[in-house]
């Protein structure tokens, strides 16, 4: 079986088969998958039920990675990145940074802004900082101060104005 490479319909980069993410420009690339394409989904790696009898998941993110798990679906979007990359929503006045754009996930619904919050990698930490997004971002149930850089873990949850993101590094 012979897997098709998906075409980034933004910048028209040539990427792997079943890659989510352009590696070129960082685009979704979801709705340019070949409907005939099987994609091979990782499950998480195991299921447990903690002493508060809530069921919780342990998922993992590849060596070097961080997985986001957005909106709740279940497939996560993988990000490899060295410095620093931009979450938000696709723009034509897109910068050069590495941007990964949500709307996909009804960024623009939930009112998640073109240049909303950063995810960047300093001294083996990666942290989370809000550009001065219209509608705010929530870390742990506590709002960011715009341009201010928060250290982030594995495990935790913010929100881009009403869209929910779960991160997980690699250990």
């Amino acid at each position: 079986m012979h897997l098709k490479m998906p075409i980034c319909p933004d910048c028209g980069y040539e990427n792997l088969p079943n890659a989510l993410i352009c590696a070129k420009c960082y685009a979704l690339l979801v709705e340019s998958f070949p409907k005939d394409t099987t994609t091979f989904v990782r499950t998480p790696v195991s299921l447990t039920k903690a002493n508060t009898g809530k069921l919780s998941t342990a998922r993992l993110a590849p060596p070097n990675a961080i997985s986001l798990y957005v909106g709740g679906n279940p497939t996560p979007l993988i990000l490899y990145f060295d410095d620093e990359i931009i979450l938000g929503r696709y723009s034509q006045q897109d910068t050069d940074a590495a941007r990964v754009d949500l709307s996909a996930y009804g960024a623009y619904q939930l009112g998640v802004s073109r240049l909303h919050a950063s995810l960047s990698r300093k001294e083996n930490e990666v942290w989370l900082t809000d550009l001065e997004s219209a509608n705010g971002t929530l870390l742990n149930g506590q709002w960011l101060t715009p341009h201010t850089p928060v250290p982030i873990k594995s495990g935790d949850r913010f929100f881009l104005s009403q869209l929910q993101i779960e991160i997980y590094l690699a250990d």
